[in-house]
C-alpha cells in the first residue's frame, strides 16, 4: 500500500516549480524540526522554496519562522496560521493565501498541519491556477479518523505523504484515499549531526556514571502515557541479573513528578535511574552517545519515533516496543529488538543486550548503516522531489 518512489527519483531537481510550506505552529515542537530541515534541504538542492509559519504572540522572543530564517530559509510572514481552527483568521488566510498563490505563481502547495491544510487547501481550491496540494502526516499509525481529516483528503488533498506502510494502509483504509496518491517517505535526522565520528566529549563523568556501566536510556516527554512504569519495572527485574545497569532519562515534563521520580523512590531503583534533564545542540547527541542501548515505547507528538532514527545514527541498537511504526524502523535482531512493551520482555532484551557485548556491536554496526541509508535528510529529500514531480 502507497506509492513506491524507486521510479520517480530523478536527478533534476527544482524543474522550475514553486513550493509553498505551510506549518501552523509557530513552536520548535512535534514535526517543526522535520519541516524546517525539509525546507532546507530542497533549498539547497535548487528548489524555490517559501516557508509560512504561524505568528507567535509578541512576547516570544524566537519563534520558528525566526529560526527558520537564521538557517536561510527564505520565509513569509503575511498569515494567522494558527495552530487550532478560528474562524475569522481562517477565512482572512484563505482569502490573503489565494492571492498570494496567484500572484506569487506558486505551483506545490505542501502542508504539514491540520489547520494549514485546511486553509492552505482551501485557498488552493480557490485559485485561477491550479495549485496541487499535498500534505505530510507525521501520524506513524495514520490520521486520525474524524470528519476533518476525512473533508480534508476527501476534497483537499491531491497527495499524502506518509511515514510508514502501516500508515498508507490506514490512511486508504479509513478514508478511502486513493492508494496511488499515497506516498511512503522514511523519515528523515540530520546524520551529520548525529555521528558517532564527530568525538563529542563523552557524558558519562558527568552524569557520575563509568565506562564499566551497562547504560541503557529513554528520551522522551515525561507523561503518564509514555509507560515509565513498565520501563522501571523492567529495571528493577533486569537489574537482579546485571547488577552495574542503569538508566538514564533524557526529557522534562509537567508530570515528571508522578510519572518517574516518586516511582523510582518507591521502587528502590534511587541508585539504578538518572535523570538527566533536557537537552538540545550537541548535549543531545552527547547524551545519546552516552548510552549503550536506547529504549523507546511509545510514539508521542511526533508519530514518526524520529528519537529512534538519532540514537541508531549516533550508532546505537534500540529495543523498541510492538507499538505503531516502531517494528519499521527498527529491525527485531538486526538493529535491535522489538518486544510486546511489557515489563518482562523488557527486562529479557535488556539482559540478553547486556550479556553479548558481539551481539549489540553487530547491532550497533548495522542502526548505524541503516540510518546512513535510509534516514539522511538528503535521501528524504530526493523522496519528497520525486512526489513534486509525479504531480506535474
Amino acid at each position: 500500500m502507497g506509492r513506491s518512489l524507486s521510479n520517480l527519483l530523478a536527478d533534476s531537481t527544482g524543474d522550475g516549480l514553486k513550493v509553498l510550506h505551510l506549518f501552523s505552529n509557530y513552536r520548535m515542537t512535534g514535526p517543526a524540526e522535520p519541516a524546517l530541515n525539509l525546507c532546507l534541504m530542497l533549498q539547497r538542492r535548487g528548489w524555490d522554496v517559501l516557508l509560512a509559519c504561524h505568528k507567535p504572540p509578541k512576547w516570544i522572543g524566537e519563534d520558528l519562522t525566526a529560526v527558520a530564517e537564521s538557517l536561510g530559509i527564505k520565509t513569509h510572514r503575511g498569515f494567522n496560521l494558527t495552530k487550532h481552527f478560528r474562524l475569522f483568521d481562517n477565512i482572512s488566510d484563505v482569502a490573503r493565501l489565494g492571492v498570494f498563490l496567484d500572484g506569487d505563481k506558486i505551483d506545490i502547495l505542501h502542508v504539514h498541519m491540520t489547520n494549514d491544510h485546511l486553509v492552505g487547501g482551501w485557498a488552493a481550491r480557490r485559485c485561477e491556477r491550479r495549485v496541487k496540494v499535498l500534505r505530510s502526516s507525521y501520524e506513524g499509525g495514520g490520521m486520525q479518523n474524524s470528519l476533518r481529516n476525512r473533508l480534508l483528503l476527501g476534497r483537499l488533498t491531491d497527495a499524502l505523504i506518509v511515514h510508514s506502510k502501516m500508515a498508507a494502509e490506514a490512511d486508504a483504509r479509513r478514508f478511502g484515499f486513493d492508494p496511488q496518491k499515497i506516498f511512503v517517505c522514511d523519515g528523515a535526522v540530520d546524520t551529520h549531526r548525529f555521528n558517532p565520528d564527530r568525538n563529542l566529549p563523552p557524558m558519562r563523568p558527568e552524569l557520575g556514571l563509568t565506562d564499566d556501566d551497562f547504560i541503557i536510556g529513554i528520551v522522551a516527554r515525561i507523561q503518564l502515557r509514555r509507560k515509565f512504569d513498565d520501563l522501571l519495572a523492567a529495571v528493577k527485574l533486569a537489574g537482579c541479573k546485571v547488577p552495574n545497569l542503569k538508566l538514564i532519562i533524557v526529557g522534562r515534563g509537567t508530570k515528571m513528578h508522578e510519572a518517574v521520580v516518586e516511582p523510582t523512590r518507591r521502587m528502590g531503583l534511587a541508585d539504578r535511574v538518572i535523570f538527566a534533564g533536557y537537552h538540545r545542540g550537541d548535549d543531545y547527541v552527547r547524551a545519546l552517545e552516552a548510552m549503550d542501548v536506547k529504549v523507546f515505547l511509545v510514539p508521542g507528538t511526533d508519530g514518526s519515533c524520529r528519537a529512534v532514527r538519532e540514537a541508531m545514527a549516533v550508532g546505537r541498537p534500540v529495543i523498541a516496543a510492538d507499538r505503531g511504526m516502531l517494528p519499521e524502523i527498527v529491525e527485531d535482531g538486526v538493529t535491535g529488538l522489538v518486544v510486546d512493551g511489557s515489563a518482562g520482555q523488557l527486562a529479557d532484551a535488556i539482559i540478553r543486550l547486556a550479556g553479548d557485548t558481539e551481539l549489540r556491536r553487530s547491532m550497533a554496526q548495522a542502526a548505524l548503516k541503516e540510518a546512513r541509508s535510509r534516514f539522511t535528510l538528503e535521501h528524504q529529500a530526493e523522496q519528497i522531489e520525486a512526489v513534486y514531480l509525479s504531480k506535474q
